[in-house]
């Protein structure tokens, strides 16, 4: 009787606790609707079971009546207990987010610590690294560092990850490629592959952190904010790393720039001026050689001033060869500071073929000195180590150098004051040698010889124009390759077969013949004819006294004078000496007018002139109008056909052009 009065209690306990529940539900607390039914459905089968429970007691029911009853009974509280636990969650959060707080705060504060006392970027890398592995679980880890002024990441540090290919370099495509991933994606490639993490600080990227997590290791979700508060960290002290690095550059710079000024203004020769730059070079940009290259206008002949560990100038010095195929090549053209790196991971180094001091060296760094888009000259240092230099050194190291750039335009400029004072006394010597020789052949040989020597040519042929106006007769030829007068081809040649020679003397100008440009080549018959070697280029000038067109001034190399070009001074200094040998021949033929022909006289070349015109007009006409249907279909030519064909449409034009000029100014002929 006892037993079930106390069901019944309980009972009205329940009903009164729902009407309880309800009214303060409405009032107070609307959310949580889950958790509502949940109670609601427990007071419920809890009221029932007490209800079931105390009407088996009054009546002494059966053992499976009572076992029903007190199931439902456990499962209301259940149901009720559950319901009244999602009110807890909100306490629960609260208090997991101030455990996750202290845990990021600890984690926060030792890695600022342990990153405070270690200035390096390698050094600060592993430590991060290392302090993230110790507080979540990860397999391996690397983080990439990317420097200023550059696109490209380098690896700064692993750990865990030997087993891993990690490249040394990333170049921008990949470790964009890398980064650029849905979140989606990470989760899923997390459980099998690295996990990108980009290291910002701010709206700058300073990095990229790979993270191999451990596959036995269940994530939590407050790992997510510990990783971004580390990335965040360790990408504001790569900034601060960064900023301190550039700021003791500046300064250098500033210092050693003032140094510079000091040792250029002294107005030393290269030989000695340069260790002494070298060294103040070595305080910005590390170097076990380091090397000074000056060039000249055409950028294809160098000279090399090379310092080597210990600080001393190489025997090399002032050593003249080509640049072509050489890092100075690639720095011309482009105009940049190059880098070249060799290592395990990267395209071996291109070797400097010309320059054989940097053959052992891992790490290049070519530093241009130049103004506008003329290059002056390139600056060299290299290294064993492989990676060693970066383009912020290489931007530095230019700026540093601007007053070495002035003190090479300067010397330049001297070199050409001297050039000139040069042939100034060419022109001297031409004058002692007409007036101390009595004989007209030793003086022509004497100037031929001068000519050779002083000028940056092969050979000299002085030639007289015969009466006819249609063969060139040799006089007098001097060669370098020989160092005695050859006896050369025929002693008379006919103009028929020297176009460039008739072109000279019907225009009265200095023809610059040069093999290697279309636009001026000789044909291979004339060189042969007229010359006694190969020849790669010529300066044709005619000889003229008062009007009359008497011989010919032949200067031949067979060097290519694209590396060597010849310089208008030069071509000016060859047209004063064809004047005084064209005065030398008519003061001759005065003297003695038996030993030599009468020279031509004006009315003959034109007579010659007319005649040559004739025979240009029909297939000048032809090669025109097959030059300009080429041009018409332009589209279905290659780069090269092209060009050649606009070449040929060009000269033709330029022959039309002097056709038309001497036909226009040619006056009567009279027999």
């Amino acid at each position: 009787m006892g037993i079930s009065l106390l069901f019944i209690i309980q009972a009205a306990v329940a009903l009164w606790g729902i009407g309880w529940i309800l009214r303060v539900r409405c009032k107070c607390f609307p959310e949580y609707k889950a958790s509502w039914w949940s109670q609601l459905a427990g007071l419920s089968l809890i009221v029932l079971g007490t209800l079931g429970m105390g009407g088996l007691g009054l009546t002494k029911g059966s053992m499976a009546g009572t076992l029903l009853f007190a199931s439902l009974y456990l499962t209301g509280i259940f149901l009720f207990l559950a319901g009244l636990s999602r009110w807890l969650v909100p306490v629960l959060e609260t208090a997991r987010e101030g455990w996750d707080a202290q845990r990021r705060l600890a984690f926060l504060k030792n890695l600022n610590r342990k990153l405070a006392g270690h200035p390096q970027i390698k050094e600060l890398s592993q430590v991060a690294l290392f302090e993230l592995h110790e507080t979540l679980r990860y397999e391996a880890g690397a983080i990439y560092y990317q420097e200023a002024l550059t696109s490209n990441m380098s690896l700064a540090a692993q750990l865990g990850a030997s087993s891993k290919t990690l490249p040394l370099i990333l170049e921008r495509g990949e470790w964009k490629s890398i980064s650029v991933q849905k979140e989606s994606d990470k989760q899923d490639q997390a459980r099998a592959e690295s996990f990108p993490i980009i290291l910002r600080a701010g709206s700058r990227i300073m990095g990229l952190a790979l993270l191999w997590p451990d596959k036995t290791a269940n994530p939590k979700v407050s790992d997510q904010g510990v990783l971004e508060l580390w990335s965040n960290t360790l990408a504001n002290a790569f900034l601060r790393q960064r900023d301190i690095k550039l700021k003791e550059l500046r300064q250098k710079s500033v210092r050693i720039m003032n140094q510079l000024t000091t040792l250029t203004d002294q107005h030393e020769t290269l030989d000695i001026l340069f260790p002494k730059v070298a060294g103040q070079i070595k305080e910005i940009v590390e170097y076990q050689v380091c090397c000074l290259v000056t060039l000249d206008k055409s950028c294809q002949n160098m000279e090399r001033y090379t310092v080597g560990p210990a600080g001393s100038l190489l025997w090399e010095k002032g050593v003249s060869c080509c640049s072509g195929k050489t890092i100075v090549e690639k720095v011309c053209k482009s105009g940049q500071v190059l880098i070249q790196n060799g290592g395990q991971h990267q395209p071996s180094i291109d070797r400097p073929g010309g320059i054989p001091i940097l053959a052992a060296c891992q790490s290049v760094l070519a530093v241009p000195l130049k103004t506008g888009t003329r290059v002056w000259g390139v600056i060299l240092l290299g290294h064993r180590e492989q990676s060693r230099y970066r383009k912020i050194e290489g931007r530095f190291l230019q700026l540093v150098l601007h007053h070495l750039t002035f003190h090479l335009i300067s010397l330049e400029l001297r070199q050409e004051i001297a050039k000139r004072d040069g042939l100034l006394s060419i022109l001297e010597e031409l004058d002692r040698q007409v007036v101390k020789l009595p004989n007209l052949t030793q003086r022509l040989s004497r100037i031929s010889e001068v000519l050779s020597t002083a000028l940056p040519v092969t050979s000299c042929r002085i030639s007289i124009l015969r009466q006819n106006g249609s063969t060139l007769e040799s006089l007098s030829e001097y060669s370098l390759r020989k160092r005695e007068n050859p006896s050369g081809p025929a002693q008379s040649i006919s103009l028929d077969k020297l176009p460039w020679h008739r072109l000279a003397l019907l225009s009265r100008r200095a023809m610059l013949v040069n093999q290697s440009d279309p636009e001026s080549m000789m044909p291979k018959e004339e060189a042969r004819a007229a010359f006694t070697g190969p020849v790669n280029s010529a300066l044709l000038v005619p000889l003229i006294s008062d009007q009359k067109t008497v011989g010919l001034l032949s200067l031949a190399e067979e060097r290519d004078w694209n590396r060597r070009p010849f310089t208008y001074p030069e071509i000016l200094t060859a047209e004063l000496a064809a004047d005084r040998l064209a005065e030398l021949i008519c003061h001759l033929h005065q003297d003695s007018p038996d030993q030599w022909s009468k020279p031509v006289q004006p009315d003959q070349l034109q007579i010659n002139s007319l005649a040559l015109r004739r025979q240009l007009s029909d297939p000048l006409c032809g090669i025109l109008g097959a030059s300009e249907l080429i041009l018409a279909k332009g589209d279905g030519l290659d780069h090269n056909s092209l060009r050649y064909a606009q070449i040929i449409h060009r000269m033709a034009e330029r022959i039309r052009d002097w056709v038309q000029c001497e036909s226009q100014s040619e006056t009567p002929v009279t027999s």
